[in-house]
């Protein structure tokens, strides 16, 4: 310990204070001193970070029954609770109890709401509450609730009284602050393509990449080239992608020194090396860190769509947006006027597009990150679109601010092998359809040479997310498994919500084998016929993935379909299910052989309405689905043509 004579104002000898090195102390006043003595004082904490302060000691002249309160504070992150005690350091030199009487609630400075033990109260400040104070009178225990935005000090004056005779009374104060919270965008799993966007506001695509450390080294930020702006001075290709005005196709950010519009995102492929043939720069995670000196956008924000680089207001094109604050968002809360509620945001680890449909999906909650961007898409009548980010999205710790959506039974399935990962989702509601309808979610194109995809059919369109009818009904969803590597893989049920007494059950059509659809599940199989290995599809908009294999599965919700044999033993053609129908009906064929097939279908006059299928399919048993939103009530004649097989039924389609 130190030890270190203090003298007053007036260079009087006031006493001596001993100093220890864990911040207690003790003080010997000189006799007959009374009054203030103040003691600078610095502290400094292992990352060389200092900060001033004084200690008021005070010397008080012995008049009879007397009590002392000392200011308290407490210090925390943003949602922080924060507990101590008020009395620790109040003293009373009679040694008489001391208790809490009042506390100041409204921040006026005057201690008037006597406290109750166990008892919230509301703390206001500017005529709003910032949250609840529950405290022990008799003890001086405190909790404090902040509010999930609150940042800032709670400044809160309290009276303490003791029991002595007469009873002697003295105010202070507790300050207790909440400092806004710090978080980190990182990247991780090695180089390609992010959705990404800066919370903070008037940032500059340049200032934000320039954020970015590499296993904590500062090498310039994310590499960047092809752009005004960038660290290449202009050269090589662009990296740094947005939507054009229509919402078709990417194009490149041309001038990366201008402020990224609040609420918008870019698609950035992000390269090993941050700085060019430095191979020191090179590795992964890449880390920006943001702390309470960086201000996101203030609420709300609003993108019109068409108006802000990267959105459109044109009918059924994608926007880039991004979370515009520091804090998650959850996307049912934002405020869509002739916007989806679905957004697809892209995951480097699976090499697909994650999405939500408000319900369900990979997007888990709909929550998205900060730094996070992602993709949205406009109704088929918009004319005015925009998204509002309301206060109100903003979530703390993953909790809800807003309301819980009901979610439709479900099933989610996810196919795994050859190092490539994917999922899709089915979703079971009395709205469910076997044609497009709210809740579907299209499965987009990988930008991965390699990838793997498992989706529901509908149309011959492939969905991430599809929602059929009851699962109590009969149905019959085809399941298409797209890979590009040959060899090994399990699908397996990761979740799941269903109605009682409702089975599913997976049917392989290549080898007869039938799983019940359980928790737990797991189905291994052998893929031999790969799809095509994508091209680089980086310069194209998100764009609906096609399916260039037949569906090898077949989700039922009866144990058996109409043959279980590997190979059918003849061409046939199955009468379409339901029949009559409206919109939409499920029509199924077999093939002894791959074969050269055409599907189609005709009015009574002969004229040819629709082609199903055309092209080479694998022999086995295959189904499609034949939409005639577009068509009258009638009789039509389906055709199948194989090789020189041709079979043809009718369908009756009532409206």
């Amino acid at each position: 310990p130190a030890t270190v004579t203090v003298f007053d104002k007036d260079e009087n000898e006031a006493g001596e204070i001993t100093l220890n090195s864990d911040g207690t102390w003790t003080f010997d006043p000189e006799p007959g001193f009374t009054g203030d003595v103040p003691v600078e004082y610095t502290i400094e904490d292992p990352d060389e970070l200092s900060d001033d302060a004084t200690l008021t000691i005070t010397v008080v002249p012995d008049v009879g029954n007397q009590t002392f309160a000392n200011d308290d504070a407490n210090l925390g992150s943003q949602g922080e609770t924060l507990d101590g005690n008020i009395l620790d350091n109040d003293f009373d030199p009679e040694g008489d109890t001391q208790t809490v009487t009042f506390i100041d609630t409204n921040g006026d400075g005057t201690p008037d709401t006597a406290p109750t033990a166990g008892t919230e109260i509301d703390i206001e400040q500017d005529g709003e509450v910032i949250g609840t104070l529950t405290l022990d009178p008799a003890t001086g225990d405190y909790i404090w609730e902040p509010e999930p935005d609150f940042v800032g000090t709670a400044v809160i004056a309290y009276e303490v009284c003791d029991d002595g005779t007469p009873e002697a009374c003295a105010t202070a104060t507790l300050y207790l602050t909440n400092l806004e919270s710090t978080f980190t965008i990182e990247i991780t799993d090695g180089p390609c393509w992010r959705t990404l966007s800066s919370p903070i506001a008037g940032e500059t695509y340049a200032e934000f990449f320039a954020r970015f450390r590499t296993n904590g080294s500062d090498f310039g930020g994310l590499w960047t080239q092809g752009a005004t702006g960038d660290r290449a001075n202009g050269f090589g290709d662009p990296n740094v992608f947005t939507m054009n005005s229509d919402g078709t196709a990417w194009v490149p950010v041309s001038d990366l020194s201008v402020e990224i519009p609040a609420g918008t995102g870019v698609l950035i492929s992000v390269f090993d090396e941050d700085e060019y043939n430095n191979p020191s720069s090179a590795g992964f995670p890449k880390i920006a860190e943001f702390d309470g000196s960086d201000i996101d956008h203030e609420s709300p924000v609003t993108v019109n769509l068409g108006t802000p680089e990267g959105t459109t207001s044109d009918a059924n094109g994608f926007s880039m947006l991004g979370n515009p604050y520091k804090a998650t968002i959850d996307f049912n809360e934002l405020t869509r006027n002739e916007v989806e509620q679905i957004a697809w945001v892209y995951d480097r680890n699976t090499g697909n597009w994650l999405s939500y449909n408000g319900s369900n999906g990979d997007i888990t909650d709909g929550l998205i990150a900060p730094g996070q961007g992602f993709v949205v898409q406009n109704v088929s009548s918009a004319s005015s679109p925009s998204v509002e980010f309301p206060e109100t999205a903003k979530t703390t710790g993953g909790t809800f601010v807003g309301k819980q959506q009901d979610r439709p039974d479900f099933v989610r399935l996810e196919i795994e092998g050859e190092e490539l990962r994917s999922s899709m989702w089915l979703e079971f509601a009395e709205a469910g359809s076997f044609t497009k309808t709210t809740g579907d979610v299209i499965q987009l194109l990988s930008f991965e040479s390699d990838y793997s995809v498992l989706s529901s059919l509908k149309d011959g369109q492939m969905y991430d997310i599809g929602r059929f009818p009851s699962a109590h009904e009969e149905l019959q969803i085809p399941v298409i498994a797209e890979v590009t590597r040959a060899g090994t893989y399990t699908i397996r049920a990761t979740d799941m919500l269903l109605p009682a007494g409702a089975e599913l059950y997976l049917h392989d059509l290549q080898t007869g084998d039938r799983v019940l659809i359980d928790d737990g599940m797991e189905y291994t199989f052998r893929i031999n016929q790969v799809a095509k290995r994508a091209e680089n599809s980086c310069f194209t908009a998100p764009q609906k993935a096609k399916a260039s294999v037949e569906n090898r599965f077949m989700i039922t919700t009866r144990e058996g379909i109409d043959d279980t044999n590997v190979v059918p033993s003849e061409y046939r053609l199955s009468q379409n299910y339901p029949n009559p129908f409206n919109p939409a009906t499920q029509i199924r064929y077999e093939l002894p052989q791959q074969s050269d097939v055409r599907l189609d279908v005709f009015d009574m006059t002969g004229r040819q309405v629709a082609t199903l299928v055309e092209g080479q399919v694998a022999a086995g048993t295959h189904t499609v689905t034949f939409d005639a939103t577009n068509l009258s009530s009638g009789v039509y004649i389906y055709r199948l043509q194989a090789g020189s097989v041709v079979i043809s039924k009718k369908l009756t389609l009532i409206k």
